[in-house]
């Protein structure tokens, strides 16, 4: 009888670096592991609203999950879904399985979002902190909006306490108050928007580079690659996408 392969369980350390793609395939005819899965249904609040109730309040201060899809263990039937196979140039193949929610799987983000909100459901601990990470919780990244500097302080402080109870550990906080930073930088990115946190202003980044040809796949290339969720300069995309549309009606390469 043939022998059944061993399967090592894998759990993410310090000492091995490695990127999980749940979407390559063997061959183009394939099924990556992603096309296989059921994505759930939408756990994460809307990221539009979010953005527009930060630009409201007058304090706002963001903090992250550390390692949050690490810190949930699958069960032991769900884990053959994400084997995998590790093999070094002069070693032999071997096979693992994760033992932790790996980020990258379609299911991911609806296991993160459940799991949370089961957690702040079930958790004890100040109200109005728990409807703000309820709310205002994007994947990894939470965010308290407060009328003042001691609200946001509290906010700080009250949430980290509620999400250790679950052993999700916030840190690397941010806030366009300057005593509630874990870092002296002026801009960072907030939810993919760049945030000045001095003047507490979004900016949209646009990449334009010189060249001596554009083509139709450059300027496509370019709209592609803006960043506008709230669609703050959506006009100059609706021009750059109608001077696409004039290059394609030329008819040039």
């Amino acid at each position: 009888m043939p022998q059944k392969p061993i399967i090592r369980e894998y759990v993410a350390s310090t000492k091995i670096r490695m990127v999980f793609d749940a979407s390559c395939k063997p061959t183009v005819t394939d099924y990556s592991i992603n096309e296989c899965m059921n994505p759930g249904p939408p756990t994460q609040p809307l990221l539009w609203d979010i953005l527009i109730r930060s630009r409201i309040a007058p304090v706002c201060i963001v903090g992250d999950v550390t390692k949050a899809f690490l810190q949930i263990e699958l069960h032991e039937e769900d884990r053959d879904a994400f084997r995998f196979i590790y093999k070094l140039t002069d070693e032999p193949e071997k096979k693992f399985r994760f033992k932790r929610l790996p980020f990258g799987g379609e299911s991911s983000p609806f296991v993160l979002g459940g799991v949370l909100q089961h957690h702040l459901e079930k958790t004890e601990g100040d109200e109005k902190v728990k409807q703000d990470l309820v709310h205002n919780t994007y994947v990894d990244n939470v965010m308290g909006l407060t009328p003042n500097k001691a609200d946001a302080e509290k906010f700080k402080v009250e949430s980290s306490k509620i999400m250790e109870k679950g052993k999700f550990p916030l840190g690397k906080w941010e806030s366009n108050i300057k005593t509630l930073n874990d870092n002296d930088k002026v801009e960072t990115k907030l939810l993919g928007i760049l945030w000045n946190k001095c003047d507490d202003t979004y900016a949209i980044e646009v990449e334009l580079k010189e060249v001596e040809t554009v083509t139709k796949r450059l300027m496509l290339k370019t709209l592609a690659h803006i960043y506008d969720p709230l669609g703050i300069i959506s006009p100059m995309i609706v021009e750059g996408k109608y001077l696409y549309r004039q290059a394609v009606d030329e008819k040039k390469e």
